[in-house]
């Protein structure tokens, strides 16, 4: 339950290391065993490497810093990588942030407006985009991947449901604060209607407007 939760985060929580490279034991056997059979080769990559396919012969190319390797499946397990701006699949938005950002600094230049595409989203607390000069504190975005440059570790089920509560609060909080204005308009015009001193009769061809002091009035057909 959310006690629990909020009891494990506050006391064994920390105390806790999150393994992104968790394998289960049987796996790792199996592995051992293919090499050991020579089955199986580990490569190690380091940091700069690339990957190519060939469309001509279905390889796929790795350059390493220790040479080149050919494989003829390859298996990209790696996980979802972080999304950039430039990725986000909604143009007119993107180029509103960067407006957004270019209004708000006079110093901005075109190598800022190449960084900010190049970059994660910028959320705040309730994964609302930024606010500026001009408004989109209304867009929300809880797409992972857009998200990961600036928070690395929002993955998971408890991520995605953390995600959409924060979300979720401050819609509530917006449509609460739009009731508070609203109502003593909506009361208002209500009030205005009561006191209007006409009555629209609509015809077939035309509306009729009829004064108020007729004891009847008949609908023309």
């Amino acid at each position: 339950g959310e006690d629990d939760r909020k009891r494990f985060a506050k006391g064994l929580e920390q105390v806790f290391i999150d393994n992104y490279a968790a394998v289960p034991p049987l796996s790792i056997e199996r592995l051992l065993a293919l090499r050991d059979a020579g089955r199986l080769r580990i490569l190690r990559l380091g940091n700069d490497y690339s990957m190519q396919s060939d469309e001509s012969s279905g390889l796929t190319i790795i350059q390493t810093e220790a040479g080149e390797e050919q494989v003829d499946i390859m298996v990209d397990a790696r996980g979802q990588p972080a999304l950039t701006l430039q990725e986000l699949p909604f143009p007119t938005l993107r180029l509103q942030i960067i407006a957004n950002e270019r209004a708000s600094d006079p110093t901005f230049t075109a190598d800022d407006a190449s960084d900010m595409l190049d970059g994660g989203l910028d959320v705040d607390d309730t994964f609302a985009l930024n606010d500026g000069l001009y408004s989109l504190s209304r867009v929300y975005c809880l797409s992972i991947p857009h998200l990961l440059k600036m928070h690395p570790f929002i993955q998971g089920l408890t991520s995605c449901n953390d995600l959409a509560k924060s979300m979720a609060g401050s819609l509530a909080q917006d449509i609460d604060g739009l009731n508070a204005i609203m109502r003593p308009r909506i009361s208002e015009r209500v009030a205005h209607i009561d006191d209007t001193s006409l009555v629209y009769c609509l015809s077939k061809k035309q509306w009729t407007r009829l004064p108020t002091d007729d004891s009847k009035v008949a609908a023309t057909p």
